[in-house]
């Protein structure tokens, strides 16, 4: 069963603790402490977390080092101009029926958003509004094939 919260800044949390299945989250963070720092606070186990830097847009070796349909939930928290060409690419690593939250879109971008989420093939679900802020969710369509 999924857990969804909207945190008071806008951002959709979407969680779910299995012990064997791996997640993927998308996003910069800046000044947050050492990628090791919460696991253990947080009751993760080593063996069900990897992480890894690189430009999955662009590089097909990120692509293929994080994996094709493997992913229930992909969160991005990024801008639109890195929404728009991460979309596409994104939508491969998500399993049929897989859930997409994107934020950290200011409301001109809504549209560019949006479009570029229908033009991968996704189902928009949900587009949720805090003051300049958006977020918009979409699922991969059960029947779409990764490219």
């Amino acid at each position: 069963m999924y857990q969804y919260k909207t945190l008071s800044n806008g951002i959709k949390v979407v969680a779910e603790k299995i012990d064997y299945l791996k997640s993927i989250s998308i996003g910069v963070w800046v000044g947050n402490g050492s990628r090791y720092e919460n696991k253990e606070v947080n009751g993760i186990v080593p063996e069900s977390f990897d992480m890894m830097i690189g430009n999955i847009i662009n590089d097909k070796a990120v692509q293929d080092q994080v994996g094709y349909e493997k992913y229930d939930i992909v969160v991005a928290n990024i801008l639109a101009d890195v929404l728009v060409p991460l979309t596409p690419v994104i939508v491969n690593q998500l399993k049929e029926g897989g859930i997409y939250i994107t934020s950290g879109i200011i409301d001109d971008k809504e549209t560019v958003v949006t479009e570029a989420v229908k033009a991968a093939g996704l189902e928009l679900l949900e587009v949720t509004y805090q003051g300049e802020w958006v977020s918009v969710t979409a699922r991969k369509k059960e029947t779409q094939c990764a490219g």
